[in-house]
């Protein structure tokens, strides 16, 4: 079983290797950074069971670490601990608002802070070497064998596998248990396994198998040998221009097939997006797809309420009733500028305020937030982003024709292309 690995941020090299000597002693692996920065990029490279984080950081401090650390899906549920000097009320209120999990104060005792470590792993729901493992690993599920935990979301834990009767590796998604008491979240799980079934396409993750052992609920599907495009940002900062265009071009020929199927995927975005280590980019979590049918069938209007703040778009927010493919060209339209620029289309803000901004704010050009880019890709991240969704790419198809203009050195062809229905 791996130790519990924890990432302790302070640029007081004296605190830093009094934490670090002391987490070691309890047998946790100890991964270290001096400034808000590096903070960050360690988070993404490492993906911690749990942080420690001073307060007061170069770069950028630990109420923005916080809150850019809980806008990435990767660390929802991860454990934060603020360790900071100040005592106020009023900061302690910033950090629990930001998605800090505990505030430690300054000067702290050892003992305490190792209780509360201690603590804040146990009850975390699925820490890497803390979460409860079936002894019996090859009882685990018919015909597969559990290699190691991958990630863990808000509906189900994805492990690396074995398909026994191949003899191949493959990526399987459980559903939580206490979850699968849900009629409802157990309904959603096998939607999930029907719509992602019937999609066959080189840029979407493909799934082989779906079932229920033992009250286990879970998907298997293709194991993609690479990284998240989350991921590659948090080492990197931003994505190399051409890099970053022929993922959004790869993504979005995977959302026309889904379309042409008759499914929308309604929460693209860069953890969502697969890059092999050979570059092809793949299209995986589909647990937000539905059908256009079934989505008009909805029962109450916040069951359509979808999608992640960064990447939603206008539709989504004011939950319309006809939510179509144009929704998914603007979130990837949002995740290219994101991959183009290091950073969403409207960063540091609250959640509130960047809702408000997809719906009437000027839309954002990557080449004026820092991406090395020329006026035609300005004007295709742009025009997928727009806030009428009659003037946004049509379809996936348009978009990915545009990128394709981009890679090939040429001007977008969007207004000479007539409008499919």
């Amino acid at each position: 079983m791996n130790k519990p690995r924890i990432l302790v941020v302070d640029d007081e090299d004296h605190i830093l290797l009094l934490l670090t000597h002391m987490l070691e002693q309890c047998d946790y692996d100890v991964v270290t950074a001096t400034d808000g920065i590096e903070a960050y990029s360690a988070a993404v490279r490492v993906v911690p069971d749990l942080i420690v984080l001073d307060l007061m950081l170069p770069g950028m401090d630990g109420i923005d670490v916080c809150r850019r650390l809980r806008r990435n899906e990767l660390f929802a549920s991860t454990p934060i601990l603020l360790v900071t000097a100040r005592t106020d009320e009023r900061s302690m209120l910033r950090g629990f608002e930001v998605g800090a999990t505990d505030y430690v104060t300054k000067p702290f005792s050892l003992a305490v802070l190792r209780a509360r470590v201690k603590a804040a792993l146990h009850y975390r729901v699925g820490v890497r070497g803390v979460a409860h493992v079936s002894p019996a690993d090859d009882a685990w599920l018919p015909g597969y064998r559990k290699v190691a935990e991958i990630a863990r979301g808000s509906m189900g834990t994805v492990y690396r596998a074995v398909q026994t009767s191949l003899d191949r590796e493959v990526a399987v998604k459980t559903l939580h248990r206490s979850l699968a008491e849900d009629p409802e979240y157990i309904r959603r799980f096998l939607v999930e396994a029907r719509l992602a079934g019937s999609l066959s396409h080189p840029n979407v993750v493909g799934v082989i198998d779906a079932g229920e052992s033992g009250g286990t609920y879970y998907i298997a599907m293709e194991f993609v040998e690479g990284s998240t495009v989350s991921r590659l940002l948090g080492e990197s900062g931003r994505l190399e221009a051409r890099r970053a265009l022929l993922v959004a071009f790869q993504v979005a020929l995977g959302l026309e097939h889904a379309r042409r199927k008759g499914l929308i995927h309604r929460d693209v975005k860069p953890c969502n997006i697969l890059v092999r280590d050979d570059g092809v980019a793949k299209l995986a979590d589909l647990g937000l797809a539905r059908s256009v049918i079934e989505q008009r069938l909805a029962g109450s209007p916040m069951d359509r309420v979808v999608g992640t703040p960064d990447y939603m778009s206008p539709e989504q927010i004011t939950i319309e009733n006809d939510i179509d493919a144009r929704a998914d060209v603007y979130a990837l339209g949002a995740t290219l500028f994101h991959m183009l620029t290091g950073r969403p289309p409207f960063a540091d803000a609250t959640t509130l305020d960047v809702l408000k901004r997809h719906l009437d704010a000027p839309r954002p050009l990557p080449s004026e937030h820092g991406a090395p880019v020329d006026a035609n890709t300005d004007l295709v991240v742009t025009r997928a982003m727009a806030i009428d969704r009659g003037q946004r790419y049509h379809t996936p198809r348009e978009f990915a024709a545009d990128l394709k203009c981009l890679l090939q050195g040429k001007p977008p062809g969007w207004s000479s292309r007539s409008k499919p229905a």
